[in-house]
This record gives structure tokens, C-alpha cells and sequence, in this order.
């Protein structure tokens, strides 16, 4: 690794090929939260700066408003200490009308870093961070990043490439729980990270997943995922540097928006509808409310905005309506005994389904063609079935031994994922980007949510239903961080 990038990444926090004692102490969970954070306002973040060894930086901010803009800049040392003398202005700026303001730092002295914020009266002001090396020439800039619950960034790690990830946090004491997916969307651990006690800190990729196999990560491209569990805010930044040849470039954060702009949809035995709701129960509205009297299973095609549902009734069937409601139509009349869960493979033109009648899962094309088995034995009255389509799984709930399991899509490797505290599970989704999955129990009359390994039961909806039965996510317009593990990096 060239010198100079190297004492860079030192300034960032023991990055790639540096003596650990050069590393930044652990922030106590005492750290007292920045005032500006309460204030009202616009607050421009920039979660990481550096400062020292050749290394400074240049803060220019621009005011687009018809009037003048008065901003406050706060400079905090990794400790939250607020600090005075970063720049060579004062702390307090007037910015004139479609003006600029352009504060530098010296880049002397030892390598000291932490985090900026820009408090402004108006929305009007924007800004932008630039790294500098006064030796190699090196400089990029960084926007600033708004605080936010969930983030994703690209990562790139190998013998030439490394990505670097700062957090702030204005509570010290949350915790960032950290997942990786690679460019096909699988989980190359298996498991998440936890990382907290902290208010700001930077670390290279392999850095963050300490205490992992770093084999992994010797040649890897995709995403990493970034959330709070508590719902608490944060900002993330992300530098991508060579390791061979000095450069260095940004990495863009995307911010991730919270699931309570999806949906979720139900079958309820007891009233005869399929209904749908917000993923907080709330917003509750009826989309059929006939001709469904045995309706069971149900599954969401959001691409082609379609629902599908069995319907176990004489003569038994599997049927397909838009998402509002309209547009009823039967795809399968024949063949069937008592099909009960469902699932879809959109994308394989496929649709799976367990039947109690036969004690089977199986498998079809969406148009009904095609009909497989997949598991034959050992169930005894499987019920609602979900897909996890990246790790190739299957999830399902068997009213008949109150379980709900998992298995590949073929139906190997069938294991128990919750076996306690379950009456009558049946209904069954998947919401694989969070790690969780949702079930309706039609004896206590609830929704319920656990992780996708059966850890962390809670009830959502726990009232107001007679049977419910047939459960679905809209997770179109959302996204979501990764599932979560605890495996606890201090």
C-alpha cells in the first residue's frame, strides 16, 4: 500500500495495513448527544472528516434563497467533544443571497477526526465536504448525508480495491446492526453484525466484520446494509481506495424507507373478505367480500399487480384477482383436494401450494400446467407456505403439529423453526430484506412476526379478527435492511 493513502486510511480509523495502536478508543455510551441535533431547522451531517499528516479539508457552502442565510458550523472530535479550531473561519457564517462561503483547514499537526454539522434556519443551504492531500494530489468530496434508520451502500474488497464505511450516531449508545449481500443477493455470512457503543467510528470492510471469516471477503462485490433495531438515527459514509495506486472516491448512500409504506393482505375464515392493512395494522379496508367462503392461501405477483388464493370449497380451486379486488378468475378447477397455502415464483412462471387432502406441497406453472410433488411425506396438516428464493427455501406452517418449518425448494433438509407457543398457525410471509416472517394463528386470533430463524415471537395485530387465515406482504415500494443477527462487535 502507497504511504500516503496509508496514513489517510490511519485517519480513518485503523484501515487496511496500519499498527493497531493507531486505532481510535471506543467511544463510551455516556457521550452526551450534540444540542444542534434537537434544534429546529436544517442540519447538514457529514459523518466523517479528516484532519492532519498532509490530510485536510475544505467545507464550501452554498445558499440558492432570495435572502441571506445564517449557519452555524459544530466541528465534534470523535468523543462528541465540540471543537473550535478545524477551520480557519469562525463558527458562525451570514451566507448572502445565492452566495457561497468556502472554510478550509490547515492540515498540520497530528491526525484527529470526528464529524460536522452545518445548522441552518433555511432549507436553502447546501454544502459540500472535500478530502485533500496536500502531498499526492488526492481529493474527493462528499455530500451530506441525512440521518435516517436504514442505509445502503456498494462495497468492493480485494488486492487492488477496499471500501472504507464512517457512522455517526447522536445517541451513543444505539446500536448499528451490519449485513452484507453479495451481487446476487445472498448473505455470504449467514449473519449480521452488531456494532454499538459508539458515536462515531470508521473501519474498513474486514474491519467491521472482525471475528468473521475474512476469506470472504478477499474478493467481494455487493451491498452493505445499515439499520438501527430501536428505529434510532444515524449517517453513514462510504470511500472506496485503492490499495495499490492512491485514489480515493465516494460512494454513494442510499437511504432506505421504512416499512410502514407497505402493506400487508389477509384472508379472514370468519368474515368471508381478503383484506389488507398497513405493516402496523393500521388502515384496515376490505378488497373481496364474496365468493370466497373458503378462501385459504394467498399470495401477492406485485409485478403483475395479481393476487392469488386457494379456495378449498366444492369444487376446490385456485383463483387470481388484481390487487384492488377486481377482476376475479379461476386458474385451476380440477385435480385439487384441499389446497391450502400458496406461494409464487413470478419470475420461474411458478406457483407452489401445500394440500391438506394430500398431505403434500406441490408445484405448478402459473397458468395451473405442470403439476409436481415436491414434499410427500412426513407432513401431516401443512397450511400456509412462503418462498425465500435467494438462499432457494421454502417456509411453511403445519396446523396439525402447530410448527412452522422450513426446506429447500425441493423439499430436502426439512427443519423446525418454531415448535412452542403456536395453537393453530396457518397463514405464512416472508419479508426476506428484514430477516422476518408473518403468520396468523386462527386460534388466538392474531398476526404475529418472528425473525426468519424463529427467534423474537411478537403479536401485531391482536384483536378485531374471528379466523384469519390467508396472510401476504406488499413490499413493493419497499425496502429493507437486511436480516439481523447478534453477533456483537464492541
Amino acid at each position: 500500500m502507497k504511504r500516503h493513502v496509508g496514513v489517510w486510511i490511519v485517519g480513518l480509523g485503523v484501515w487496511a495495513g496500519v499498527p493497531g495502536s493507531l486505532m481510535p478508543e471506543t467511544v463510551s455510551a455516556q457521550v452526551p448527544t450534540p444540542a444542534s441535533v434537537a434544534r429546529s431547522g436544517s442540519i447538514l451531517y457529514f459523518p466523517d472528516y479528516v484532519e492532519g499528516a498532509g490530510w485536510s479539508v475544505q467545507l464550501v457552502l452554498g445558499n440558492i434563497d432570495a435572502a441571506a442565510a445564517r449557519v452555524e458550523i459544530e466541528v465534534y472530535d470523535q468523543t462528541g467533544q465540540q471543537i473550535s479550531d478545524l477551520f480557519d473561519s469562525g463558527s458562525t457564517l451570514e451566507i448572502p443571497s445565492l452566495g457561497s462561503r468556502v472554510l478550509r483547514s490547515t492540515g498540520t499537526g497530528a491526525i484527529r477526526r470526528g464529524w460536522i454539522q452545518v445548522q441552518s434556519g433555511a432549507a436553502s443551504v447546501s454544502g459540500l465536504l472535500t478530502y485533500r492531500h496536500s502531498v499526492t494530489g488526492i481529493e474527493v468530496g462528499v455530500n451530506p448525508v441525512d440521518l435516517g434508520s436504514q442505509f445502503a451502500l456498494f462495497v468492493e474488497e480485494s488486492s487492488e480495491i477496499g471500501t472504507g464505511v464512517a457512522i455517526f450516531k447522536p445517541a451513543a449508545d444505539s446500536e448499528i446492526e451490519i449485513r452484507l449481500r453479495d451481487e446476487e443477493g445472498n448473505d455470504p455470512f449467514g449473519r449480521a453484525l452488531t456494532a454499538g457503543d459508539f458515536q462515531q467510528r470508521a473501519r474498513t470492510l474486514p474491519e467491521w466484520f472482525q471475528g468473521t471469516d475474512r476469506e470472504i471477503l478477499r474478493n467481494f462485490r455487493g451491498l452493505l446494509f445499515l439499520r438501527t433495531a430501536d428505529g434510532s438515527e444515524f449517517a453513514p459514509l462510504g470511500l472506496r481506495f485503492g490499495k495499490e495506486q492512491e485514489s480515493l472516491s465516494a460512494v454513494p448512500v442510499i437511504p432506505i424507507r421504512k416499512a410502514a409504506a407497505g402493506k400487508m393482505y389477509w384472508v379472514d375464515f370468519g368474515t368471508s373478505k381478503i383484506q389488507r392493512a398497513n405493516l402496523d395494522g393500521t388502515a384496515v379496508e376490505d378488497l373481496v367480500t364474496s365468493g370466497v367462503r373458503w378462501a385459504n392461501g394467498l399470495a401477492l405477483d406485485l409485478g403483475a399487480r395479481k393476487m392469488y388464493w386457494t379456495d378449498s370449497g366444492s369444487p376446490p380451486k385456485i383463483q387470481r384477482a388484481n390487487l384492488d379486488g377486481t377482476g376475479v378468475e379461476n386458474l385451476i378447477t380440477s385435480g385439487l383436494s384441499h389446497p391450502i397455502g400458496l406461494a409464487l415464483e413470478p419470475g420461474s412462471g411458478k406457483m407452489y401450494w401445500a394440500d391438506q387432502g394430500t398431505s403434500k406441497i406441490q408445484r405448478a406453472n402459473l397458468d395451473g400446467t405442470g403439476v409436481e410433488d415436491l414434499v410427500a411425506s412426513g407432513l401431516d396438516m401443512p397450511y400456509g407456505l412462503a418462498l425465500d428464493l435467494g438462499p432457494g427455501k421454502m417456509y411453511w406452517t403445519d396446523q396439525g403439529t402447530s410448527k412452522i418449518q422450513r426446506a429447500n425448494l425441493d423439499g430436502t433438509e426439512v427443519e423446525d423453526l418454531i415448535t412452542s407457543g403456536l395453537s393453530q398457525p396457518v397463514g405464512l410471509a416472508l419479508d426476506p430484506g428484514a430477516g422476518k416472517m408473518y403468520w396468523t394463528d386462527g386460534e388466538t386470533k392474531k398476526i404475529q412476526r418472528a425473525n426468519l430463524d424463529g427467534a423474537e415471537v411478537e403479536d401485531l395485530v391482536a384483536s378485531g379478527l374471528l379466523e384469519p387465515r390467508g396472510l401476504a406482504l406488499d413490499l413493493d415500494n419497499v425496502i429493507e435492511s437486511a436480516q439481523m443477527a447478534n453477533v456483537n462487535v464492541r
